[in-house]
């Protein structure tokens, strides 16, 4: 194929260079790719290029230098030259001058135009303004005046808007002037001509004759008399063109220029009659699919997708012949008579009539379709879009003739499902912002089918769906357990640092008000699941992927607590009801409004049918249909106009009056907080301040009562009490006492609403951080209207909430995870502010007016219950009466519920390992937990580490165990501790891991120290000597491996080599035989023995044994002479230092292979010299080595240890000393003594192990105080947490000591 490609034309190096320059270059690396030279080599290529370019661009290619020697063979280099060369530095001021006249040509059409601004708007340098420009530059110099004028009437007008205006004015120029042509082109119906019966009809007696009428003829071209069809002489005439009758080829519309592509509708009083009846047919342009997508539907016909045209007009269905072929149907043709006939007369032949099945939303239809001649757009006629229910007659449209309920029931679907807004939202984020993958957390396994069940109904909501590629973003779960079911929430808090908000302007309540003059009824309607109803692009929803113990999800639709997601909702439902009047939106919340119930019901009627629209789903119960007022934002608005709501200052209005001092003061600091906005503030307070003076006795009478109230209403009126301004920052001030909750919206440190409530009987049990945390979700809910889809900032005084806000949710208690899920919508910034500074919160929070909830634990996310831990009932109260009786677990439950001190110093020295981690802890049924954790009591944490290691399991799986339910301080200590004084794990365990090598050291000579070791190979028993300077090694077969037989082989070599100073061997009993060593001893050899079962100390002698026996095995099954194989392998040069031969006899030794005499020469080596060379060789080896070794304790005489054996893995023994040897140890275990290395050795702190079928007998009988008096207890001895006594060192005996 590629050698049929043909190459672009030559460069043009005339006109405008640069144009062509870059046309040649396009068409150029399309050809490159196309025929597949891309692949070959740079030389090919370049000559490829130069080939193509043409002679005249060749001799520009000889006169370019180049920067290095060969990149004139380099085609990237080439390019690179000719570019610079036809694309000269270019001026930006000509060049926009360029851009901003070019007009659009006479013949030139909009796509053309277009076209070529974007060519020209490249080196204009215009950057984000070029669509824009290109805009203008389109309006202005469009040609048509008609147009030009259509486009400046556009507001709005965007470049592709523009574009399709052009494109829209020149179609219809187009077809207006295939409308004024002789033969009509545009017709779109087919009516019943008359059948074959027609023909029998004969013409009316009394017909008048026509008059000629002479005109150029559209089928023959020439002037004849247009009244018969007959006079024409290319009437029954074949055209050679489009092979049709009636015309002659030079007047043929199909030529390439304007052929015209036909479709065929049917005339709507068609019944189906017989196959002999004839249609009259129009034809008209093929429409392209932007002109047709509103009147076109996709139906799979034989399980194929196409795009039919509904037409009602039509009384049967059309499919081309070319589309049917293209489709591949395999349904047969029938013959038919049927004609369809055009309204100047052409009969058009069809080829037949065929059925098709049809699929549409799960339902089969048998179809018949006609099929017709050349590329038509296939029709669906009317009595098959009404069996497909395409079609659906609408009686009216005017909905102010109906009533309220009647509009509300015509839409009841808007209140049912899940909405879905059109479009995908693309969430954008901060790219530097590095991925946060969190595991799946724990859930308790009597909630794992819930949540199972809770994932399979999301996924049939289309909400989320199962992800199996990688990736970067994985957020957490939190699961909320409600009645019979659980709710799944995303944690995002990692993922929101990264997403760039849009901050999309919100509206105020002001905004809405100076609309509603005259208005008398109104509406307010209420979003349901609203941030469901925004889908996400495929990028933005693998960034919402969280983990489950069943695998990876991500949410397809927008997830709760995104912080994005308010404002991104905001955005599309303003532009949803933006321009429907009497209608307004603030979040989720829509308000409509009417002076008159005809008005409000026709705007009402609108904004559903928007909502139907935009398939927004409603939630009927808080929605509230022709009212006279209704609560919107925190308002109220009726026919008066605009109120403050009643629980914005309920709070104020219902403040108690004080009952002594102390509590006006707590009055006053909130008064003169906000006193720079009280007008007259000094003769308000006047009768009040009286009662502070020192020598007043308490008395509230009238004058104080009235004083009291003046300042109330103050308090709830302007200028103190300020309307609300999205456009300024917003804080919320909030406090908890004993008795109740207050909070205080403010906005520039001015009051916009107040609220307080008291606690209920379990509230008032709950932890003080409970408390605190209880009042932010309490602000949250009541100012909700204020504080959705913005930063707030929280004041409060209880310090531990700002990190407890910094925290994963599932770090905290169940009760506060409760509570954080509830504000996880909110944008909240914690921060600490003094109790002394919060006068209105503190002051509103020790009131006891306000609703007392009884809804405190409808939504109760799993906690400590035996059914969602693994803990019997039995154990759980055991846990809750030892917390009773121990002293640090009463301290922690007192400092919990009454708040901690300020620093860690001030608290009680038990209960300060737990300050770092204070706000994960709360109290349940007398059980302090940390997080979902129970803290053990001391008393009880030597059982609970019993039934850890129960399993025997290693130190970090009863971590991991230990981390799911139970926690105190130093747990993790006191289970290693536990898992390694265990003797059937330590009897079982596997071998200590390789300590760091300690080499030999280097010797100063040759044959200064050797190594000995025997093997065996076929039944032949040998002895290897190797020298640890020149790796030269002697091998000697000995009859018997008695210690006599292999001293005579030692003397033969010593003889011949000389005695060494050391000789290294393992502990064989004929090389450790007094025979052996009385020969060592008579040499003066000094013997060393490496570890038993620890070779590597003689690695020298091994490692020169394998090689050995390998040469042995490989010449034994060659045949070959091992002797010269020997004499190779001592020849051969170890690398950098010299062959085995040369370090020990200072000369190369003769082989078979012919050796030059002058190698032959001695040529001794620098001992020096070699010793570096064998010194480096050895650090290389031990850097390699110590990778992944590390040091073991030094065991010292009396130490326990277990003995690495043969016999059974591990059993027990004592050290009695250390021996001279490196690492090596002499042990006694069952009075037997050992000599064995430190790796050999592992040390073990065992303390008393319990009997396991004794477990509970043994517990019950600790738990007991004993009557047996206790030697080694004292007053002033004390246990630690692991059960340790500690005693008091005699010297502070005479001393009284405190805790």
């Amino acid at each position: 194929m590629a050698e049929k490609l043909t190459p672009p034309s030559e460069l043009d190096l005339k006109g405008n260079l640069k144009e062509n320059w870059r046309r040649f270059e396009q068409r150029f690396q399309i050809f490159l790719t196309a025929s597949k030279i891309n692949k070959e080599s740079d030389e090919v290529k370049a000559n490829t290029f130069l080939h193509i370019v043409g002679p005249d661009a060749v001799e520009i290619y000889n006169t370019f230098t180049w920067d290095a020697e060969g990149d004139e063979k380099k085609l990237d280099k080439i390019i690179q030259k000719f570019a610079g060369y036809c694309n000269p530095k270019k001026n930006i001021t000509y060049e926009r001058h360029i851009f901003n006249t070019r007009n659009q040509g006479t013949s030139e059409n909009i796509d053309a135009y277009v076209t070529e601004l974007r060519i020209l708007a490249k080196s204009c340098e215009f950057g984000e303004l070029q669509d824009s420009l290109i805009k203008d530059r389109i309006v202005c110099g469009v040609r048509n005046d008609s147009v030009k004028r259509r486009l400046l009437r556009e507001s709005d007008l965007t470049l592709t808007k523009a574009i399709d205006i052009c494109r829209a004015s020149e179609t219809s120029d187009n077809q207006m002037k295939s409308l004024s042509e002789a033969k009509p082109e545009m017709v779109d119906a087919v009516r019943k001509k008359g059948g074959l019966k027609n023909k029998d009809k004969k013409t009316p007696k009394f017909s008048q004759t026509p008059k000629p009428r002479y005109s150029t003829c559209s089928s023959c071209g020439r002037k004849h008399d247009q009244t018969l069809e007959s006079n024409c002489p290319a009437h029954g005439q074949k055209c050679h063109k489009c092979g049709y009758h009636n015309h002659f080829a030079a007047m043929c519309k199909a030529s390439s220029k304007n052929r015209r592509k036909k479709v065929y509708g049917v005339d709507p009083d068609y019944l189906p009659g017989s196959d002999s009846d004839e249609y009259a047919v129009g034809t008209i342009n093929t429409l392209t699919v932007a002109s047709i997508d509103t009147w076109t539907i996709e139906i799979s016909l034989e399980n194929k997708p196409v795009k039919l045209k509904l037409d009602t007009g039509a009384q049967c269905n059309i499919i081309s012949y070319q589309l049917f072929n293209k489709m591949n149907w395999m349904s047969e043709i029938k013959r038919c008579k049927t004609k369809l006939v055009s309204y100047t007369g052409h009969k058009l032949p069809i080829k037949g009539k065929t059925l098709i099945t049809a699929e549409y939303k799960g339902k089969i239809y048998p179809l018949e379709f006609y099929i017709v001649h050349g590329n038509a757009v296939p029709v669906l006629g009317l009595q098959a879009c009404k069996e497909l229910d395409l079609i659906k007659r609408v009686e009216t449209v005017d909905g102010s003739c109906l009533s309220t309920e009647k509009i509300v029931d015509k839409y009841a679907d808007v209140f049912e499902g899940i909405g879905r807004l059109k479009g995908k939202h693309h969430i954008h984020i901060d790219k530097s912002v590095k991925p946060v993958v969190h595991p799946p957390r724990r859930v308790p396994y009597k909630m794992q089918e819930k949540l199972k069940t809770e994932l399979k109904h999301m996924e049939s909501l289309d909400v989320i769906e199962r992800v199996t590629e990688p990736s970067e973003w994985v957020n957490s779960m939190v699961i909320v357990e409600k009645p019979n079911r659980v709710r799944i929430c995303l944690d995002p808090r990692d993922l929101n640092k990264a997403i760039m908000r849009e901050h999309h302007p919100m509206k105020t309540v002001d905004d809405v008000a100076h609309q509603l003059s005259g208005a008398k009824v109104f509406s307010t309607l209420d979003a349901s699941s609203g941030f469901w109803g925004i889908v996400l692009d495929s990028e933005s929803s693998k960034l919402t992927t969280f983990n489950t113990p069943f695998g990876r999800y991500r949410y397809k639709r927008m997830p709760f607590g995104v912080s994005s997601a308010p404002e991104v909702f905001q955005r599309k439902m303003s532009q949803i009801f933006e321009g429907i009047e009497g209608c307004d939106v603030i979040m989720d919340d829509i308000l409509v409004w009417g002076k008159t119930i005809d008005e409000h019901n026709d705007r009402l009627h609108k904004v559903l049918e928007a909502v139907k629209r935009a398939n927004i789903k409603l939630n009927r119960i808080k929605c509230k249909f022709q009212m006279p007022e209704v609560k919107y934002m925190g308002h109220i608005i009726g026919k008066d106009g605009l109120k403050t709501a009643e629980d914005r200052v309920k709070s104020i209005a219902d403040f108690p009056k004080p009952k002594n001092v102390k509590e006006l003061q707590r009055f006053f600091g909130m008064v003169n907080y906000v006193g720079r906005f009280v007008k007259n503030l000094t003769a308000l307070t006047e009768p009040l301040r009286q009662l502070l003076e020192k020598n007043t006795a308490w008395h509230w009478e009238d004058r104080q009562q009235e004083s009291f109230d003046k300042l109330k209403k103050a308090l709830t009126e302007a200028p103190v009490l300020r309307y609300f301004n999205p456009k300024e920052e917003v804080t919320i001030s909030v406090d908890a006492s004993s008795e109740g909750l207050g909070a205080c919206l403010l906005q520039k440190g001015q009051p916009v609403a107040y609220a307080s409530r008291a606690l209920n009987k379990s509230e008032r049990n709950y932890a003080q951080i409970e408390k605190e945390l209880l009042a932010i979700v309490f602000a949250c809910k009541k100012f909700h209207q204020y504080l959705y889809g913005q930063r707030v900032d929280v004041e409060t005084d209880h310090k531990p909430l700002e990190s407890l806000f910094r925290k994963r949710i599932m770090t905290a208690p169940p009760r506060i995870q409760r509570m954080m899920l509830k504000v996880q919508n909110y944008e909240l910034v914690v921060q600490y502010k003094p109790g002394k500074e919060l006068y209105i919160a503190d002051t509103l929070s020790r009131t006891k007016s306000g609703e007392v909830p009884d809804d405190y634990d409808r939504f109760a996310i799993h906690g400590i219950s035996s059914s969602y831990l693994p803990i019997t009932d039995e154990k759980l109260s055991e846990v809750a009466k030892q917390s009773r009786n121990d002293e640090e677990m009463s301290l922690l439950r007192n400092v919990i519920f009454n708040g901690w001190p300020k620093t860690s110093s001030e608290c009680h020295y038990l209960i300060k390992d737990y300050w770092n981690f204070r706000e994960e802890l709360s109290v349940y049924n007398g059980i302090v937990t940390k997080g979902q954790r129970l803290v053990i009591p001391s008393s009880m944490r030597e059982d609970i580490l019993y039934y850890l290691h129960l399993g025997h399991a290693g130190i970090e799986k009863c971590r991991m165990r230990a981390r799911e339910v139970v926690y105190w301080p130093g747990i993790n200590a006191d289970i290693e501790q536990k898992v390694m004084s265990c003797s059937t794990c330590n009897r079982y365990k596997n071998k200590q891991c390789k300590e760091p090598l300690i080499p030999h050291s280097v010797p100063l000579r040759p044959w200064q120290k050797v190594g000995i070791d025997l093997f065996e190979l076929d039944k032949i028993s040998y002895v290897v000597i190797v020298d640890y300077y020149s790796k030269f090694f002697e091998i000697n077969e000995l009859k018997s491996t008695t210690s006599k037989a292999i001293i005579t082989k030692l003397r033969i070599q010593f003889a011949r080599h000389g005695i060494p100073e050391e000789l290294i061997s393992d502990n064989a009993p004929n090389l450790t035989s007094a025979e052996f060593n009385t020969f060592c001893k008579d040499y003066g050899i000094k013997h060393t023995t490496s570890s038993p079962h620890y070779p590597q100390s003689n690695g020298m002698a091994e490692r020169t044994v394998q090689t050995v026996k390998n040469i042995l095995k490989k010449c034994k099954e060659t045949k070959s002479d091992p002797n010269l194989a020997f004499l190779e392998y001592r020849n051969t040069p170890i690398e950098g230092i010299g062959s085995p031969s040369q370090l020990l006899f200072g000369r190369r030794t003769r082989s078979v292979i012919p050796t030059h005499g002058e190698l032959l020469n001695p040529n001794n080596k620098s001992t020096r010299n070699v010793r570096r060379s064998l010194k480096s060789k050895q650090r290389r080896t031990k850097q390699q080595y110590d990778e992944n070794a590390r040091p073991l304790t030094e065991l010292k005489p009396g130490d326990v240890v277990n003995i690495q054996t043969q016999e059974e893995p591990w059993k027990k023994g004592v050290v009695l000393d250390k021996r001279s040897e490196p690492r090596s140890y002499t042990v006694e275990s069952e009075g037997v003594k050992y000599r064995r290395n430190r790796r050999d050795l592992r040390q073990v702190p065992e303390l008393c192990e319990r009997d396991d079928n004794h477990v509970d007998d043994e517990i019950q009988h600790r738990n007991e105080p004993s009557s047996a008096p206790d030697n080694n207890s004292s007053d002033n001895a004390y246990r630690t947490r692991s059960g340790r006594a500690v005693h008091l060192p005699e010297k502070f005996k005479d001393f009284q000591m405190y805790k």
